[in-house]
């Protein structure tokens, strides 16, 4: 079964152009689907990782089968070059049922809706002179 994956990796921005095409050949190794790429530049890092102080940041979207991201995980840490890197499962979205209105209402509306369906023929008795005074 496959499933999607965010991956991010900060590269070592000496090398990130032979770096980068040497791990969308290792994704491509593992039965992936690239469904979207995208370089986000070089950025100085907020701690130094591997005596770097900058990286190249690249973003991948991928669609490949859970016993692969093992396998991708390991080679990746092999290459010396990439300094930091993250897998992120996506869920997938379930689409909600619209929501119901609430079945409970207030004691005033549920009084106004009866005299309407009921008492809105119905005429108000006449006071009498007794009682206008």
């Amino acid at each position: 079964m496959k499933r999607k994956y965010e991956i991010i990796f900060i590269l070592d921005p000496m090398d990130h152009p032979q770096t980068k095409s040497q791990v969308m050949d290792l994704i491509k190794q593992h039965d992936c689907t690239i469904i979207k790429e995208e370089d986000l530049g070089i950025r100085n890092l907020a701690y130094t990782i591997k005596k770097k102080e900058k990286g190249f940041y690249f973003y991948v979207h991928v669609d490949f089968p859970a016993h692969a991201v093992k396998e991708l995980n390991h080679d990746i840490r092999l290459n010396e070059n990439i300094l930091k890197y993250m897998c992120l499962i996506l869920k997938e979205k379930k689409q909600k049922p619209p929501k119901e209105k609430s079945k409970k209402r207030s004691k005033v509306s549920e009084d106004r809706q009866s005299q309407e369906h009921t008492g809105s023929n119905e005429q108000q008795p006449e006071m009498s002179s007794n009682q206008q005074a």
